[in-house]
């Protein structure tokens, strides 16, 4: 009889064996997948860390640079307004020089246009200064009703328009539109001299304008 058994009993210690070997084999597999994967989580965190590093580092950079530019923008705006102060103040000079130069400025500037006419024969002109009323504002159009006039003489019929520097050609047009005003005022045809003390225009631009003057019987004295 125990020929008979120690076969089977073999057997099931066999089975016990090999199912206990299995299952030490699977649990064993299982930690290994655990150790591992806490090791991949350990080496993500572990790059996480390092690249959140990077980027904080990367962003002080740019807030420092930032800094920076905010104080290069402030000291750049600073000399700007310092810049404009300055210019505010040599404005202020020239007004002030052009205010006490100018009325003995066009007083001779119009002695000039009297000994001009002296030499053509014409003696004792008187220029006055005036102020008139545009009611219509054909001198100018968007603005004052009020034109001043630097000098005129009815008889002879004489206007003039005095100026320190000529930068523009507009203030040519301005005084034309004068000159026509004048003309239908007094009914009668008036001769023109437009007076500088200097020039900011180009030898053209003086061209154009001198041409422009004569076509309206006009002349251009740059003094």
């Amino acid at each position: 009889m125990s020929n008979r058994l120690e076969p089977e009993i073999i057997q099931v210690l066999e089975e016990i064996v090999t199912r206990r070997l299995r299952e030490a084999l699977e649990e064993r597999a299982k930690l290994v997948t655990i150790d591992q994967f806490s090791e991949a989580m350990e080496r993500i965190d572990h790059r996480f860390e390092e690249s959140q590093k990077r980027f904080e580092e990367i962003q002080k950079r740019f807030e420092e640079s930032d800094k920076k530019s905010d104080k290069r923008f402030e000291e750049i705006q600073k000399r700007f307004e310092e810049s404009d102060k300055k210019s505010d103040k040599m404005l202020d000079i020239l007004n002030n020089l052009q205010t006490q130069l100018g009325k003995p400025f066009e007083q001779f500037a119009r002695n000039v246009i009297i000994r001009i006419l002296e030499g053509e024969g014409l003696s004792k002109v008187l220029l006055k200064p005036i102020k008139l009323k545009d009611k219509n504002r054909f001198v100018f159009p968007d603005g004052t009703d009020e034109i001043e006039i630097d000098g005129l003489s009815e008889e002879p019929p004489i206007i003039i328009e005095i100026t320190s520097i000529l930068r523009m050609i507009n203030k040519v047009n301005t005084f034309l539109r004068k000159k026509e005003f004048i003309e239908k005022r007094f009914e009668k045809k008036f001769r023109g001299f437009f007076i500088a003390a200097g020039s900011e225009l180009s030898q053209q631009e003086i061209a154009d304008i001198t041409v422009l003057l004569r076509k309206h019987q006009s002349e251009l004295i740059n003094l």
